[in-house]
């Protein structure tokens, strides 16, 4: 009886071990394979797209900035810190973004591994309201500015040269930042108050370490509101009171990005308000990021899912 039981518990012993053995073989060959389909993935992102990241476009603002400087004696001043570039960012106040997207397993392929890859379009309706952005602008620097787009803050008792701040309007941009713009087969043609300007890749970066493609904003844009906030300085405030002043009108952006990239897209919202509806006919998405979609319709054909949430854009 005895030997009975320890040849049956030998057995089990022994079909035990070959089970582990065999799932660890199998296991092995499952990582190997994982690892080989990655680095598969990354082989076609180096050659061809990578994954892509979207950040909402918005407005900067070039200023340069000269710091306050004691005057020690006549004609002579002591060493004053060097002028310095910052840039004003400028964010929508409500953003309507579309981006419809047509998702492959057949355009990247290496033996039996694939990428999944899409191609598609996203585009921004974006509304912005200058004039609060510019009086921000201008009260944070200075209480004093003179036409030529500098700005001067009030000398003090100390025969202290005056902080003086320049503000180029001229060189004002609208960044358009894609992570990887191998996936942007042509440069968008950006709509601003239905007036068509096509977009460029920057000739000298106002940002380091970000990718993008700008656009020149039109100085009449611009000039506008720092006319209104001029005038309200000085004590006209009928702009600021009539409803249908320049002083509350907002200024539309359209921009329509091609978009092609691998595997997954990120979308980084900014400004005020925005929503996100998202388009495709890949019928298995997974949903990732610091928030899932407000609602969401998956069928045989696709997905259609949307996002509104006005905490993540702080």
């Amino acid at each position: 009886m005895q030997k009975t039981l320890l040849t049956k518990l030998s057995i089990i012993a022994g079909l035990c071990i070959i089970f582990a053995i065999g799932l660890g073989m199998i296991g092995s060959v499952i990582y190997e394979r994982q690892n080989y389909a990655a680095s598969v993935v990354k082989e076609i992102a180096q050659q061809h797209v990578n994954p892509q990241e979207v950040i909402t476009p918005f407005i900067i603002i070039p200023t340069t900035i000269t710091p306050e400087c004691q005057i020690t004696a006549p004609e002579k001043t002591s060493k004053c810190a060097p002028s310095y570039s910052k840039n004003e960012i400028v964010f929508a106040s409500q953003t309507q973004a579309i981006q419809d997207l047509e998702v492959s397993t057949d355009t990247y392929k290496r033996g039996i591994y694939h990428a999944t890859s899409y191609d598609g379009a996203l585009t921004f309706d974006q509304r912005y309201t200058f004039d609060q952005a510019i009086s921000s602008l201008y009260e944070t620097t200075s209480k004093t500015s003179d036409a030529q787009g500098s700005i001067n803050t009030p000398a003090n008792k100390n025969n202290a040269q005056p902080e003086k701040t320049i503000i180029h309007w001229n060189a004002a941009k609208l960044i358009i930042p894609v992570s990887d713009l191998r996936g942007v087969a042509t440069l968008p043609t950006v709509t601003i108050d239905k007036k068509p300007i096509k977009a460029t890749y920057p000739q000298t970066a106002l940002l380091k370490n970000l990718t993008y493609v700008e656009v020149d904003i039109p100085q009449d844009i611009l000039q506008r509101s720092v006319k209104n906030i001029t005038s309200q300085q000085n004590g006209n405030n009928a702009l600021a009171t009539n409803g249908t002043s320049e002083s509350l009108t907002s200024t539309e952006i359209v921009i329509d990005l091609p978009l092609a990239g691998i595997s997954n897209v990120n979308t980084v919202p900014t400004g005020q308000n925005f929503n996100l509806t998202m388009r495709s006919n890949w019928h298995a998405p997974n949903f990732i990021g610091k928030a899932l979609p407000n609602a969401k319709k998956l069928t045989a054909k696709g997905f259609e899912a949307s996002w509104q949430n006005q905490y993540l854009t702080i």
